[in-house]
């Protein structure tokens, strides 16, 4: 386990924002998983990172920050047909970096996803999806670690999914591994759609910014977060350094010297006028991490 001593929170999380922490605690190897247990037990507040690509923090917070970071993350073929392939993944694996792989085998299924600059086990824990897939649609089955069980495999039946929705009945749990099912097609097919849907989410998402994706959830299928704030006026409004994007007004971007004040006064005040003018709460999507 390596020790960091009041981290630079910009280097932690893709909206990029200043700020420092107390202590960073990477865990390297599977007894500093021990650590979690150590500070549960002495009701020390702390908060588990991935890529932080649904984060934004304070500028200064108190909690300790807890990083599962393997010296190596691997991946190997458990089975295949030929159709088909199933893969174990570790969850430290990014997603960017799976979708090199999958690029470079022919398989399918992520392409959607093709974009999201986040770990498996965060893209796991949080259902990330991107136009009409969820990455719940490809795993067949889940390692995870509490404190109270040590590592125990779950497979999809056992754990409730659903829009940015996971729940697999343990109020702290880690993502460890995973297993995945591919389809296994051309590589040149693969290739393709990674390149067209990485197309359409820049033609329509402002990922020339630092962000941390999509501020708040859709409320339902039928009306998105983003076409509400652009209603509300949102779209483009702009606070100090940071702004509600003008492709896409449920980003949050930073302009370049933005902060954490300037960005949460602009969440809570989209928030509060959403409310006001629609009768509608929104529900963040982000982490929205203030000091305690």
């Amino acid at each position: 386990m390596r020790i960091i001593k009041e981290p630079d929170l910009k280097k932690l999380a893709t909206i990029r924002l200043p700020g420092k922490g107390t202590y960073l605690y990477l865990l390297e190897e599977e007894r500093d998983l021990d650590f979690i247990c150590q500070l549960q037990e002495k009701q020390e507040p702390f908060l588990v990172l991935g890529r932080g690509s649904n984060l934004i923090f304070a500028e200064k917070i108190n909690q300790l920050l807890v990083r599962w970071l393997p010296k190596k993350s691997n991946l190997q073929v458990l089975r295949e047909d030929k159709e088909s392939i199933t893969i174990g993944v570790d969850a430290s694996f990014s997603l960017p970096r799976l979708l090199q792989v999958c690029v470079r085998e022919g398989w399918s299924g992520l392409e959607n996803l093709a974009g999201i600059p986040a770990s498996l086990g965060g893209a796991v824990a949080m259902n990330a999806g991107s136009f009409g897939s969820e990455i719940g649609e490809v795993w067949e089955e889940v390692e995870i670690w509490t404190a109270e069980t040590g590592k125990i495999k779950l497979s999809k039946d056992k754990v409730a999914l659903g829009y940015r929705y996971f729940n697999c009945g343990y109020e702290f749990f880690l993502v460890v591994n995973l297993r995945l099912r591919l389809k296994k097609v051309s590589k040149s097919l693969v290739k393709e759609k990674i390149t067209y849907w990485y197309k359409e989410k820049k033609d329509r998402q402002p990922l020339a910014y630092p962000s941390a994706g999509c501020v708040f959830k859709n409320p339902n299928k039928e009306v998105s977060a983003g076409k509400i704030l652009e209603e509300c006026g949102f779209r483009g409004k702009v606070l100090g350094g940071m702004a509600f994007s003008e492709k896409h007004a449920n980003f949050l971007i930073n302009l370049g010297q933005g902060n954490p004040t300037d960005a949460f006064t602009l969440i809570d005040m989209a928030r509060e006028e959403v409310f006001k003018q629609k009768d509608i709460l929104l529900e963040p999507e982000v982490k929205l991490i203030k000091c305690q």
